[in-house]
């Protein structure tokens, strides 16, 4: 969402997909996944507050619903205001819905059970498909982040064998390096002949 005080309206584009250089048909073609449109397909509200018009930014259901999700709004008024948004903006809910489940003290559970008793099937629906998307992209994040720790930990009990007991500095910096820097440590530790040999190179740049 962007706010301006420019007091002129702005031509700027609303979306990453009106920012690139291809005809309209292969920009309608932007990558999309289980309904969900991925960057740059995305798009967010351009809003010139002096020049705005006060009465339709109230009866947009969507940037209503936008400015009560980061107003931390009560979960039941926000669910109501984002059943007022056109079905057109299906992405849009989506990205509301998930940063509510992201952000809101819930769980998918209780927001479905609230849609039930407002009577919102169709938000209702979405939220397993929502779920599952958070699921996936935590799982491949935890795969990720236990890779890094395996690597880190594989290093630090080649140097424990090499060198006997390593210094809780470099413990740290081993446990916080990134994939890239670990992968230099453990080349390192074939011609090192003492354990700073291995941090030396880090350490002159």
């Amino acid at each position: 969402m962007v706010l301006s005080h420019a007091g002129k309206r702005l031509s700027a584009p609303a979306g990453l997909a009106e920012m690139i250089e291809a005809p309209e048909e292969v920009r309608d073609d932007l990558p999309c996944y289980q309904g969900f449109v991925i960057t740059p397909g995305l798009r967010y509200f351009l809003v010139e507050l002096q020049s705005a018009d006060l009465d339709a930014l109230a009866a947009n259901a969507a940037l209503h619903s936008a400015l009560l999700a980061l107003q931390g709004a009560p979960l039941k008024r926000l669910l109501r205001a984002v059943g007022r948004i056109s079905r057109q903006q299906g992405m849009l809910v989506n990205q509301i819905l998930l940063y509510i489940i992201t952000q809101y003290d819930t769980s998918v559970e209780e927001i479905s059970a609230l849609l039930r008793e407002q009577e919102q099937p169709e938000l209702e629906a979405k939220m397993p498909t929502l779920a599952e998307k958070l699921i996936a992209e935590g799982q491949e994040k935890g795969l990720e982040k236990g890779r890094m720790e395996g690597q880190a930990e594989t290093l630090i009990r080649l140097l424990h064998k090499r060198f006997g007991s390593i210094p809780g500095d470099d413990l740290n910096r081993i446990r916080k390096a990134a994939p890239s820097q670990l992968n230099r440590w453990t080349d390192a530790l074939l011609d090192a002949t003492d354990l700073p040999d291995i941090f030396t190179p880090t350490r002159t740049h």
